[in-house]
């Protein structure tokens, strides 16, 4: 899409027709799916090691792209797109590529000050500019040069602070800075007018997330002047309640992720969101373990949420959820929920993953029978008070279910001999009674469980895992 290859054409954003070229490349396989998320979404792709070849081959001939393997490899000032892996730290030191349209670093081992300022002494004309997993902690580049710039990805990189320049990218489409250590960016941000995905946040990855597993950054005021952002994750909207009221103006917008949010902020924020009538993904934490997540004002949600995602205490669980028809994965964390609220969840008629992190304060967790039509992925985490779940004649087409430190629970699911269509069982540390009702060897619930072909215990204290 930054190279232009990919236009909008009748009404469709130019992201929804790469997404239906490559479905087309799918369905005549050309392209081979590698990994699905569990909701059905294709993940990653592959093609087929003599496609590869091929298109190596065909690369080559017509000057495509060239992949860079070794450091001593000759380059030609004519290429284009130029792929460089795990190569050395001067590679790109004494190389005049005036043509050079992409540029990828894969694997780099280091960068040194005067590659850097080779990007953009001699790549003037620059589209697309790929750092991710680069070691470097400074971005030693006066970004006005690179007036064509479209993508810029520093993910994973050791960065810590842009460029005041960077707002002379006037034609930057996409900026990642996932995994980064920037927490705030600078207001010039603002003239990046042509911006459509901006990425800034970088996860705990943990075995036990906290409960600020996701960090975002600090937006400036008048965030709501870039009208083309399609994704802005994540930002942290404790600064100012007009930092919310913004968001009303991103119409535009398909994902949105905000964390540190405060109560009484949460009016603004479902005014905001009934203006976003194209939004797809939505993940909101509040600003602390006992600050509550007041999002009971939206009225009108927008009606092709696909992605819910809430992280912080909820009195109760919002009324306007129940109408998400498209909503296909929800994530509960940290909700600490009275009343069982698997009710009005489960008559979603798409919802195919659930997952409940401290999200429930309650002994009995219950399904009615033909709840959850769809679900194929249940996910149980740290409930501690349940003692029983009863899925007696709810969700057929369940296909995995993961219970951790469930500390309570001493006996499998009520129900579960009726999950025809359960494939795996994965337990994490749980208690050892409820382990030893599973075992083969003498297990008073193993019957009960003999159709599920993978039923796996794990502990990580001890760093074992038993199949059951």
């Amino acid at each position: 899409m930054a190279e232009g290859f990919v236009e909008s054409e009748k009404g469709e954003t130019m992201e929804k027709v790469a997404v239906d070229y490559l479905n087309d490349l799918i369905d005549r396989n050309m392209v081979q799916v590698a990994e699905h998320y569990d909701y059905g979404r294709v993940r990653s792709c592959r093609v087929h090691d003599l496609i590869h070849e091929i298109i190596l081959l065909k690369s080559k001939e017509e000057n495509f792209s060239t992949s860079l393997f070794r450091q001593k490899t000759h380059m030609h000032g004519r290429i284009r797109r130029l792929s460089i892996h795990n190569t050395g730290k001067d590679v790109l030191q004494n190389t005049s590529l005036s043509h050079l349209r992409a540029l990828f670093m894969i694997g780099a081992n280091a960068l040194s000050a005067s590659s850097m300022r080779n990007l953009f002494y001699s790549f003037r004309l620059l589209k697309v500019l790929d750092l991710e997993g680069a070691p470097i902690e400074r971005i030693q580049i006066e970004f006005g040069k690179l007036l064509h710039l479209r993508y810029l990805s520093l993910r994973n990189t050791r960065i810590n602070k842009l460029s005041k320049s960077l707002g002379k990218l006037k034609n930057l489409e996409t900026l990642d800075l996932k995994g980064t250590y920037v927490s705030e960016l600078p207001t010039k941000i603002l003239k990046l007018q042509s911006l459509r995905h901006l990425l800034a946040y970088h996860y705990y990855t943990g075995r036990h997330p906290p409960f600020y597993h996701t960090n975002g950054v600090k937006v400036p005021q008048g965030i709501g002047r870039l009208r083309d952002l399609q994704k802005l994750t994540y930002i942290e909207a404790n600064q100012d309640s007009g930092i919310v009221r913004e968001l009303g103006y991103l119409t535009q917008l398909r994902r949105l992720g905000i964390v540190k949010l405060r109560t009484e902020d949460g009016v603004n924020l479902c005014a905001s969101i009934e203006r976003m009538n194209n939004l797809r993904s939505i993940s909101v934490t509040s600003i602390g373990m006992d600050e509550f997540l007041d999002l009971q004002y939206l009225k009108s949600p927008p009606s092709d949420l696909q992605r819910l995602y809430l992280r912080g205490p909820l009195q109760t669980l919002p009324d306007w959820i129940s109408t998400l028809q498209n909503l296909v994965r929800m994530r509960l964390r940290w909700s600490k929920l009275k009343e069982d609220s698997l009710g009005v969840l489960q008559a979603l008629p798409n919802l195919v993953e659930l997952t409940l992190i401290r999200a429930y304060d309650g002994v009995k967790l219950c399904c009615q029978k033909g709840g959850f039509q769809k679900l194929k992925i249940l996910d149980l985490e740290q409930l501690d008070n349940l003692n029983y779940v009863i899925l007696d004649g709810a969700m057929p087409n369940l296909q995995k279910m993961y219970i951790r430190h469930c500390v309570q629970l001493k006996v499998v699911p009520l129900g579960i001999e009726q999950l025809i269509n359960l494939k795996e069982l994965h337990l994490f540390d749980m208690p050892e009674a409820f382990v030893q009702r599973l075992r083969r060897q003498g297990g008073a619930d193993r019957l009960k469980a003999k159709h599920i072909p993978i039923v796996r215990s794990y502990d990580h204290e001890d760093q074992v895992y038993e199949e059951l």
